[in-house]
């Protein structure tokens, strides 16, 4: 084989599924929540036989959909190492301009030149953060939130009831979509 054994990529991917049942425990074993999951997905970083790896894994309710490991490079002994520019105190200036990069490579954002960059950066400006980490925690943060929360706030805020509307009736169309193409 080149690579890791499929008994070995069976027994990660259980694992994987198994600690990201639900919020709490993904939490407990390190795995962070991936925004790009089409329903509920984690992200973990590790380090396996002197190299660097992400796990993904996405699931829906109790069935897992997928799990996978990307190469990211030689790993170093001390994790420390591999973060420690999170933890660097930046100025103001220095945090404005390594962010965006950064919410680009986690996968938060599609482009350093974005919207959504500037403002994170904003926003960051405005918690007083002094690292990346700091960012990154408080950012990870506001993209948190549940679907009975936002569904009774949506009940006394008439563009968020819209915007929950406009939601609800887009899933209803790619469904149609997506079942009319599985049937051609």
């Amino acid at each position: 084989f080149v690579g890791v054994s499929p008994e070995w990529l069976l027994a990660d991917g259980t694992i994987a599924f198994l600690e990201t049942r639900d919020a709490d425990k993904a939490q407990l074993y390190g795995w962070q929540p991936w925004l790009g999951a089409r329903d509920r997905g984690y992200t973990k970083d590790v380090v396996h036989e002197g190299f660097r790896y992400r796990k993904v894994v996405c699931h829906s309710e109790q069935t897992l959909i997928t799990v996978f490991s990307s190469f990211l490079g030689v790993g170093f002994d001390d994790e420390s190492e591999y973060t420690a520019h999170l933890d660097r105190i930046l100025s103001e200036k220095d945090l404005a301009t390594e962010l965006p990069g950064i919410l680009v490579s986690e996968g938060i954002a599609k482009a350093e030149d974005s919207e959504l960059c500037a403002a994170s950066v904003r926003f960051c400006a405005s918690r007083h953060c002094h690292s990346l980490g700091e960012a990154l925690h408080e950012i990870r943060g506001i993209f948190g939130f549940s679907l009975e929360a936002t569904m009774e706030e949506a009940e006394s805020d008439a563009n968020l009831k819209e915007l929950v509307f406009d939601a609800a009736e887009m899933v209803k169309r790619l469904s149609v979509e997506e079942a009319s193409l599985s049937s051609a």
